[in-house]
């Protein structure tokens, strides 16, 4: 992930509005970041005054944001032949420490459902699964595993097949589709 955060073409403003919900970020720290992000692509300088201005906030507040993007960890300023620098590069790599808990999380789920530890090539998969998947696809093939009580990978593999080839939408599958 570091070394995509550095390329042209990756758009650190639009990934913070697309994945900003997945960090617990407030709105005020999100549009804080925005801004940063904004202000640092085009090299300009960044003070707390200025933040408050575009913020629509007080200097207060904005401080108390700074400070808490600081203590979890989105957030390291410093001092580089007396500019102060913004970096807000530990957003991305926080990202990288939230997919590692959802894979370990979902792969628990599946331990707990299947009632023994996953091999090897069971946890691949799902990390193959969560490649190109989103997370939720996975909780409903497995729900929909339980359901018909056939609780094995080859049948989950088959439903998640299935609804790609049928381009099933996690709205469809949240308003209760079921694999036909």
């Amino acid at each position: 992930m570091k070394d995509l955060i550095q390329k042209n073409y990756f758009n650190r403003k639009n990934w913070i509005l697309e994945e900003g919900y997945k960090l617990d970020l407030s709105p005020l720290e999100i549009l804080v970041v925005l801004n940063i992000e904004h202000f640092n692509e085009f090299d300009l300088s960044i003070d707390l005054n200025q933040l408050s201005r575009v913020c629509n906030s007080s200097t207060t507040e904005i401080d108390k944001t700074l400070s808490q993007l600081i203590n979890k960890g989105f957030l390291k300023i410093d001092i580089v032949s007396d500019k102060v620098i913004y970096n807000t590069n530990r957003i991305y790599d926080m990202q990288n420490k939230i997919d590692d808990e959802q894979t370990s999380d979902i792969i628990e789920i599946f331990e707990n459902e299947f009632k023994r530890p996953l091999s090897t090539n069971e946890i691949d998969k799902i990390n193959y699964w969560l490649s190109q998947l989103d997370y939720a696809y996975l909780i409903h093939a497995l729900r929909e595993a339980i359901i018909y009580r056939k609780v094995s990978f080859p049948y989950i593999e088959r439903i998640l097949l299935d609804w790609v080839k049928n381009n099933v939408t996690l709205e469809q599958l949240n308003a209760g589709k079921r694999n036909e």
